[in-house]
């Protein structure tokens, strides 16, 4: 669900657009966007995993070990599924110019620094900061979670209605 769907629930076509890249991510990884019983902090949401992988130019632990990928197409399709997933719509592409992206016709642009990627006990924010107290940040996510699974089924609940 994107951000602001979340906090205002307006459905806009940049929400297609972040829907869109976080099934392709979730496709490409093989797990869900949000997984609890993971061995690190870091791996919980699937896009601050991701992003870091990114970084760190360690693609091939998103797909496992025993997978033959096409490393280039990997990180295309990481690529465009991280600008698909920023938290302001703005900065997110249009679904014409994703597909574009994905065809190879078009050249994807410098990802932007997710706000997510805090997340990481390892990351730095922009200031250069370290992040804060990691069971502090998962407990927040749990909540942010859960409170969108509320609020998906009142929805639901409201349109069945």
């Amino acid at each position: 669900m994107s951000p602001e769907w979340q906090n205002s629930g307006l459905i806009t076509v940049k929400s297609d657009v972040y829907s869109f890249g976080v099934v392709l991510l979730e496709i490409v990884c093989c797990r869900s966007n949000f997984e609890v019983n993971v061995s690190t902090a870091d791996v919980v949401l699937l896009s601050t995993w991701v992003y870091n992988c990114f970084i760190a130019k360690e693609l091939n632990k998103l797909v496992g070990e025993d997978e033959e990928v096409d490393l280039r197409t990997l990180e295309t399709m990481v690529r465009v599924g991280l600008l698909c997933i920023q938290d302001e719509p703005n900065l997110r592409p249009s679904m014409k110019n994703v597909i574009l992206m994905l065809e190879g016709t078009m050249e994807i642009p410098v990802v932007p620094f997710p706000i997510l990627s805090n997340f990481s006990s390892n990351s730095q924010t922009l200031d250069g900061t370290k992040g804060r107290d990691l069971r502090f940040l998962l407990a927040e996510q749990k909540q942010r979670y859960k409170k969108r699974q509320r609020f998906r089924l009142f929805h639901i609940s409201w349109v069945n209605s």
